[in-house]
């Protein structure tokens, strides 16, 4: 035993309305936007309510001594003179007490890193710390999931909060990398086909969810590739009979008592699967035969390169003619989007907006999956995703600051109906993404997957280092009413796609087989149009009577 676990807060969709939200209470600018904080709607509801009421009491006390802080530097910024600003009333008594306020923050923040980490990293949810709260051995999911770091963090060697904070994310990427690799190694034992499910358990308890689904995707675009090198034909034909039985197997699994992360996991990979099988059937009905045919390239490919001496760059991703490398940003055992035609679809005209250094924008209705095929092709990437519910209340100042935390975190910015921001903050914001997309561009060298050296840019009036792996994205729907029309040299900035009712069939389908149904195909075929018709020709209330009776 020996180590305790410390919950924190869970990152949700963040709606920001005041410039100044983004920076309370955390510390330097680039930690800025990766910890922001959550919205609790109600605490009491939620696990650990309590301490969460506790952690926003003290982070509003925080806030009233900032407050009280400023004002007593707007008082002293209208006395240029020393002796002006001694015969401030209570000056000397404001100081005094401020100073001792701060020193025990400070102390609470050295004795207990929880205090600095509340607002937490995408999927992380708690700590995992020694005895006496000075080494941090590793992270948990909010799901109970752990991983443990290859090298733990001390804190009473590293007092600074930017200094552990730093080290706690780069080991989080390493150990990663590292489980990955020993995972791609260990699943090589279920290449041939014949796979022993007690083996395959085994497996899939052994690493993370988001490691054994990346080890599957690898193991996929490996035999998919070595099939199409050979001419496809009786390669792919071998393929498709694999990733069947994997289904099969994985649908008998659900089927009994298993622990609530593994049923994720099981869950997880058989919404992987079930694209696998759509993709390798459309090859083979296309007479697919090379590696090098567009019909293949299209697709999202995984390829795991051992020979790197970086561990971080061992595994890219591929989609025509855009590579990227993995980001490792632990992602916990959220749930997954289904993969439809319309997913891959974003998932292209993304990457080709990535690749060429521009933002993407996927328009269309609401409930069509805009915002949430962003998250889920940041999830592909290994990419940390913020999303930001526009509204009226942003300013140029607030979106300068939002893209300052940006750049400097390398995470994306995904801004949730960007067209009800008023037209002339979107004409200012346009040269703000112009100038840090001429950024990127200008440093590009051919291959996005190599560094190259420090990029900087001037934002907000402040000369702000860029990470190549930032992006900004936006969504619109395009026609409602209070919607702006994004001006011209905006538009170019973007690449646009207009997304679609999903495929409600291919859902249905998934959900089938994720409760253990072996004929979920011919099912979903049957249902879908069903319920489709119920909701044409009956009212809500009989449509739910007929759902709760089938």
């Amino acid at each position: 035993m020996g180590h305790r676990v410390l919950p924190l807060t869970r990152l949700q969709r963040v709606q920001v309305s005041t410039p100044g939200q983004y920076y309370s209470g955390v510390g330097p600018v680039d930690y800025a936007i990766r910890f922001v904080p959550q919205r609790v709607k109600d605490g009491a509801a939620q696990p650990g309510g309590q301490q969460r009421r506790t952690q926003l009491q003290a982070r509003h006390r925080r806030g009233l001594q900032s407050s009280e802080f400023l004002g007593l530097m707007k008082k002293v910024s209208k006395s240029p003179m020393v002796m002006d600003v001694l015969n401030i009333p209570g000056v000397q008594r404001s100081l005094e007490r401020l100073a001792d306020l701060l020193g025990k923050i400070q102390k609470q923040e050295h004795r207990s890193p929880t205090k600095a980490f509340q607002e937490d990293v995408r999927g992380v949810a708690a700590i995992i710390l020694n005895e006496d709260n000075t080494i941090i051995n590793g992270i948990a999911s909010r799901e109970g999931e752990e991983v443990y770091f290859l090298s733990p963090v001390s804190t009473v060697e590293n007092p600074k909060i930017n200094s552990w904070l730093s080290m706690v994310e780069r080991e989080m990427r390493v150990t990663l990398a590292c489980r990955l690799k020993d995972a791609v190694g260990d699943v090589k034992q279920f290449k041939d086909g014949n796979v022993d499910p007690h083996k395959f358990i085994e497996w899939c308890d052994k690493y993370q969810a988001q490691i054994v689904v990346l080890a599957a995707q690898i193991l996929w675009s490996e035999d998919v590739d070595a099939a199409l090198t050979n001419g496809g034909g009786d390669g792919l034909k071998k393929v498709l009979s694999h990733v069947e039985n994997m289904l099969n197997i994985l649908a008998d699994s659900v089927l009994q008592e298993q622990p609530p992360l593994r049923r994720r996991k099981l869950e997880h990979l058989i919404n992987e699967f079930v694209h696998k099988r759509t993709v390798t059937r459309r090859l083979i009905a296309s007479d697919v035969n090379s590696a090098r045919s567009f019909e293949w390239l299209c697709e999202m490919r995984f390829y795991f390169d051992p020979r790197n001496n970086d561990v971080l760059q061992q595994l890219t991703i591929h989609m025509a003619n855009a590579k990227f490398l993995y980001g490792f940003e632990y992602l916990g055992v959220q749930d997954r989007l289904v993969q439809t035609p319309l997913t891959d679809r974003c998932y292209l005209t993304m990457t080709q907006a990535l690749e060429a250094r521009l933002g993407g924008s996927p328009f269309g209705p609401a409930g069509t999956g805009k915002t949430e095929s962003v998250k889920a092709l940041g999830n592909q990437l290994g990419r940390f995703v913020l999303v930001f519910n526009c509204d009226e209340t942003f300013d140029f100042q607030a979106m300068g600051r939002i893209f300052v935390g940006l750049c400097q975190v390398g995470a994306w910015g995904c801004f949730d109906e960007f067209n009800r921001l008023e037209e002339r903050m979107l004409s200012a914001v346009s040269q703000q993404v112009q100038t840090i997309q001429e950024a990127l561009k200008s440093h590009q060298e051919g291959d996005n997957t190599v560094n190259t050296k420090s990029i900087t840019v001037e934002l907000v009036g402040k000369q702000v280092r860029v990470s190549q792996d930032m992006a900004i994205f936006i969504t619109m729907n395009p026609g409602y009413a209070g919607r702006s029309n994004l001006p011209d040299n905006l538009k170019k900035l973007f690449r646009s796609l207009a997304m679609t009712t999903p495929d409600r069939q291919l859902i249905a389908e998934v959900m089938l087989f994720s409760q253990g149904f072996r004929t979920a195909e011919k099912l979903a075929c049957k249902i879908v149009p069903f319920f489709k018709l119920c909701d044409e020709q009956l009212s809500n209330r009989l449509t739910t009577i007929s759902a709760c009776e089938l």
